[in-house]
């Protein structure tokens, strides 16, 4: 199935039990990170549990395409549901993810991909959104409301607000890339004293494309 929008929040936040695996892709780099740790955490906590998780690369299934089988067959240590994660998967693995996905076995782990930038007719996305117990969620970089709400939220998080001004500024110089807003608000958040940011913080922070260091900004 294919998820979007409120309905993608909704499952990264909570998987169902219903659902086996999970397809996180696009274009926006950061924002498939962000989903594929949200997603790890909701199922076991610690995705870096040896004991709960392992981490497996699609060059490494090429070669092995049965261990995928095997490590979704394997039972957690002390219990629970065990977590599977696949990187940098491509189309060449497509063909492997169909097999697995009409397996219906698929009730013991939770497999969870990290695909590429994939094109509307891709062979992998076409597998995760036909099968029943699967989830796609797309990736893709938020537009300006979605900028000023990003930004707007990891500022709530750290005790701090923005005026108007400032938030404009935020959103024209930072744009949706996740990854940079993420940097650039670390380092507003070291350089402003107060609660309140105004537009002359961000201009000393981020003024020129956010070039200043973490370790200029704290010197």
């Amino acid at each position: 199935m294919v998820l979007t929008g409120a309905k993608a929040d909704a499952f990264v936040r909570k998987p169902g039990p219903d659902v086996a695996a999970a397809l996180v892709f696009g274009p926006d780099r950061g924002l498939v990170r962000e989903r594929m740790a949200a997603i790890g955490r909701a199922v076991v906590g610690d995705a870096a549990d040896p004991f709960r998780a392992v981490e497996l690369s699609a060059a490494a299934l090429k070669s092995d395409p049965a261990r995928l089988f095997d490590e979704a067959a394997s039972l957690a240590f002390g219990g629970g549901r065990r977590l599977v994660i696949v990187r940098e998967a491509g189309d060449g693995a497509a063909e492997l993810f169909a097999r697995f996905l009409a397996d219906a076995r698929l009730d013991g782990a939770f497999v969870l991909v990290e695909g590429g930038d994939l094109p509307k007719r891709s062979s992998l996305r076409a597998a995760f959104e036909a099968a029943r117990k699967a989830a796609a969620i797309a990736c893709y970089p938020d537009d300006e409301r979605g900028c000023r709400a990003l930004i707007g939220g990891i500022l709530r998080e750290r005790g701090l607000a923005a005026d108007a001004d400032a938030l404009d500024l935020l959103v024209a110089r930072l744009g949706p890339d996740r990854d940079l807003v993420r940097g650039e608000l670390a380092k507003l958040v070291l350089y402003c004293e107060g609660p309140n940011i105004s537009a002359d913080d961000v201009l000393a922070v981020v003024g020129d494309g956010a070039e200043a260091s973490l370790e200029a900004v704290a010197f």
